[in-house]
Parts: C-alpha cells; sequence; structure tokens
C-alpha cells in the first residue's frame, strides 16, 4: 500500500491510523526529542505475543477509543520489532503505511 499523508481535513491519516487494530502499520514521526523514527506497529492482539498483551481489558476501552468524534492524540501501539508497548504523538506523524 502507498504510503499516507496528513491531508487538509486529515480523513485519510485517520483512516489508515483506525486500522491498527486489524493491520500492521509503519508509522513514521519525529519523537519527543526531534529525532526521526520509523515503527512497525500494531494493536491487533493476533500479532502480539501472549506475554505482552494487557492482563486486564476494560469492558468498552480501548487506547484507540475516541468520544465525540474528536481525533486521537496519542496513540499507544505494540512495536513488532522491539517488541514492547510504545506511543507516539499523531501531530508529529510524518506518513503511515498500513502493511
Amino acid at each position: 500500500m502507498n504510503w499516507i499523508v496528513d491531508d487538509s481535513d486529515g480523513t485519510e491519516l485517520t483512516e489508515a491510523l483506525n486500522k491498527l487494530g486489524t493491520h500492521k502499520l509503519v508509522v513514521q514521526f519525529n519523537n519527543a526529542a526531534g529525532e526521526f523514527r520509523e515503527m512497525y506497529c500494531t494493536t491487533q492482539f493476533s500479532f502480539i505475543p501472549d506475554v505482552k498483551r494487557p492482563k486486564r481489558i476494560l469492558k468498552g476501552k480501548s487506547t484507540q477509543d475516541v468520544d465525540s468524534g474528536e481525533k486521537i492524540r496519542l496513540y499507544k501501539v505494540f512495536d513488532l520489532k522491539k517488541e514492547e508497548w510504545r506511543s507516539f504523538v499523531r501531530e508529529r506523524i510524518i506518513k503511515v503505511r498500513v502493511e
């Protein structure tokens, strides 16, 4: 799939990021220190080792839940290369690709 960059209203980027729960994504962004980072990530449990899955999931809650149509600002994802939970801020995204 092609790289997606943030468009004027953020629709394409939002649609791509919403696939974190079903797909693997490659996300390029600048971290809090301003350094470039590329992360291969997901929130789909079938891609996450059992020992790294959350021990308890609150019913109806998700790291990707959105209230009243607002865009998610902080994404909590599983980094498939580092095999650890990480996060990134939407405003720091350079581009995204759905695998």
